[in-house]
């Protein structure tokens, strides 16, 4: 990885290679069920995402359909606390952005976004209108995620 993660401990940097899988698992199951179809496109958006960190999207690529299908599992035995769950394991990125160069931070956010928007898209609606439902349009824009543009430089 060129030394982006240099700064991170080993479990800030499995974090970021779960984040991806994660993020695809709480925007699918935000309106209670998590649909394969979501799930298949999550894995293609990420296998396709090489703008930057070419080497890192290669091994999530690897590692996201094990992480997916593990979470998927518990998830149907208790969606609403593997949610909490996702979203508590989110909100630690507040603390593993800032130590990235703030470009890549930028870069990441930005990704996951687009990431949370395609997932969303992925399924439901009708002829294609509200594909997004209600529940996922409260997440899309991943709230438990502080936007590192925002960050102040050291």
């Amino acid at each position: 990885m060129n030394g982006i993660f240099l700064d991170l401990r080993d479990d800030e940097i499995d974090l970021m290679y779960r984040t991806p899988a994660l993020i695809a698992l709480l925007v699918a199951g935000a309106d209670g069920k998590i649909d394969s179809r979501e799930m298949r496109c999550a894995a293609k958006f990420v296998s396709e995402a090489q703008d930057f960190w070419t080497p890192y999207f290669h091994e999530v690529a690897e590692r996201m359909p094990i992480i997916m299908e593990r979470s998927r599992k518990e998830a149907t035995e208790d969606l609403d606390l593997t949610m909490t769950r996702i979203t508590v394991s989110l909100r630690q990125l507040n603390s593993v952005l800032p130590k990235l160069a703030r470009q890549d931070a930028i870069k990441f956010y930005d990704f996951l976004l687009r990431l949370s928007k395609e997932v969303a898209g992925a399924s439901g609606g009708i002829f294609g209108f509200n594909k997004i439902s209600k529940e996922e349009e409260l997440i899309i824009n991943l709230p438990m995620i502080d936007n590192p543009a925002y960050f102040q430089p050291c």
